[in-house]
């Protein structure tokens, strides 16, 4: 789960988890879903910097070929912020503000509430005169010079740039502030403790059952991300972004078009806070798509918010956003000021998409059976050879084609095969349905079911019965074709292995587990290609 959520890192220590008195060190992420998962766990001798770096370099161990953390949140431990900044130099480190509050009010107790510095929107709210700011951004507290000096001296003037949010809100933290989800694990963990004298094997024993349950949860609100669309958010700005971000980041985009009408009559300009510290379009931005009618582009999503799969979070190459690269393309064609050039590149575009070539089909012959008489050969023999792609009309061919027109009846063949518009298709009841149809095949007839998909592809395993010889494992290889229907493919050789389906994993008799052990290697090759190979083509992929 580290490698496909990496882009967050939250950190705490707690104390009597084990007989030895140690320190317990907690290691959480967070989900695209806004879901905690913990990432690992550490008991260490001492809380100092080699303990913290020896631990941070294991986490890094894990991360290769994937993305690094970009946000790190701690408490303010030096000892484990030297070892973050050694580790992680290029993270944005954060300090949790509870953890600030719950020290200012341990050193002094008349004051009731951290200052709320924390949240000035902007540099110049918090560089106002102290009398002034103090006494807009309290509530109900009476300040003494003492504590003062200890916040100023102690938080604010070397830390500032850490918590408070006109510094943290204008880079990405995805919105968090505190560790509190790390205490979270803390409080879940030790309700499976039976006690504070734990052995350090039993402690690993719970651990493992922390995450055991944790996935389950995970994984369904992925799928429903993937296959759910809330009628609360059917409004055509999000009709790109439906089962490709994460409900919790529509639901947050949601939340953001009602401050529309609160700043408009207001007459406070958007402070970008969304845009800047969530990565997703603030108020401003979803106002001019709004007005414009424009549907809110992919790109514009932070790919942290995009990930709905557990494939490893890659460096770099993203999946473009190819209708707003059509746009871009239309712009600069549009934007050439020499007609020449503008009717040159124009044709080149339209010579390769189908349907639009100006390339004319070969003649039909009238009765293409049989071999051509020697009349007829000689005749090809004489026919001067064309540089065109065109054959001349009177050049025979036996190549085969697709005949477009079926008989005149091409537009109803082709309707047919559009689930939106045809009557047949929208007979969902008969409609073969992953991932519930691929378990029953697998299962019912003893087989893998290999489906294969542009995104996410997926294999099936029987979930009751353990492999024959490889030799004697049928397979059943289907191909999504434009998400609307399936084709029979046949699969040769050591053909790659995708990922095992998700339910899998969680229903399988444990007797069955050796299918995976059997196609490791496979999967490992499927993953070695959906890594390196990147390149889009036409050309056909041989899966042998």
């Amino acid at each position: 789960m580290w490698r496909v959520f990496p882009d967050l890192l939250l950190i705490d220590t707690t104390y009597n988890t084990n007989m030895y008195k140690w320190p317990f060190v907690q290691f959480v992420g967070v989900t695209s879903t806004s879901k905690s998962f913990c990432i690992a766990h550490a008991v260490i001798f001492r809380e100092q910097e080699c303990n913290f770096t020896w631990a941070l370099e294991r986490l890094k161990h894990m991360l290769v070929d994937c993305r690094e953390p970009r946000v790190i949140l701690t408490d303010k431990d030096q000892a484990l912020m030297n070892a973050c900044e050694t580790i992680f130099p290029n993270a944005t480190k954060n300090l949790c503000r509870w953890h600030i509050m719950q020290n200012i009010q341990r050193k002094h107790k008349s004051l009731c509430r951290m200052i709320s510095l924390n949240h000035s929107i902007t540099v110049g709210n918090y560089c106002m005169p102290r009398q002034q700011n103090l006494c807009t951004t309290t509530i109900a507290v009476k300040w003494k010079q003492q504590a003062w000096y200890y916040i100023r001296d102690n938080w604010l003037v070397p830390y500032k740039e850490k918590f408070v949010s006109c510094w943290i809100d204008d880079r990405l933290n995805f919105g968090e502030h505190t560790t509190n989800r790390v205490e979270g694990q803390h409080a879940n963990l030790k309700r499976y403790l039976p006690g504070p004298n734990n052995s350090l094997d039993s402690i690993a024993a719970f651990a493992l059952e922390v995450v055991n349950s944790q996935m389950e949860e995970i994984s369904a609100t992925l799928e429903d991300s993937r296959v759910r669309i809330k009628k609360y958010y059917k409004l055509t700005l999000f009709d790109k972004l439906h089962n490709m971000v994460s409900l919790f980041a529509i639901a947050k985009l949601d939340k953001e078009l009602t401050m529309l009408d609160t700043l408009q009559d207001t007459g406070v300009e958007c402070d970008h806070r969304l845009q800047t510290s969530w990565g997703l379009p603030c108020a401003c931005k979803l106002n001019w798509y709004t007005i414009n009618n424009i549907r809110i582009p992919l790109k514009y999503i932070d790919p942290f918010w995009r990930k709905l799969d557990f494939s490893p979070a890659s460096v770099g190459h993203e999946e473009p956003d190819y209708e707003a690269e059509l746009e871009d393309v239309k712009k600069q064609v549009l934007g050439l000021n020499n007609r020449m050039q503008k009717k040159s590149l124009f044709s080149k575009i339209m010579s390769v998409l189908p349907g639009k070539s100006n390339k004319e089909e070969p003649e039909k012959r009238e009765d293409p059976r049989g071999r051509p008489n020697l009349n007829q050969q000689a005749k090809k023999r004489d026919t001067p050879r064309q540089s065109s792609y065109s054959p001349s009309p009177s050049t025979d061919t036996h190549r085969h084609r697709l005949n477009y027109e079926i008989n005149g009846n091409y537009d109803t063949v082709r309707d047919s095969l559009d689930y939106s518009t045809s009557a047949l298709f929208q007979q969902k009841s008969g409609w073969f349905k992953l991932p519930g149809h691929g378990h029953v095949v697998a299962q019912t007839y003893d087989c893998v079911l290999i489906n294969l998909h542009l995104t996410s592809s997926e294999s099936y395993f029987p979930m009751r019965k353990s492999p024959e010889p490889l030799s004697q494992i049928p397979v059943i290889g289907v191909l999504n074709v434009a998400d609307n229907h399936w084709l029979n493919i046949q699969l040769e050789g050591n053909f790659p292995v995708p990922l095992l389906a998700r339910q899998w994993e969680g229903y399988a008799n444990e007797a069955v587990h050796e299918w995976r052990s059997l196609y490791e290697d496979r999967i490992k090759e499927y993953m070695r290609i959906k890594e390196t190979w990147r390149v889009q083509t036409e050309e056909a992929v041989y899966l042998g």
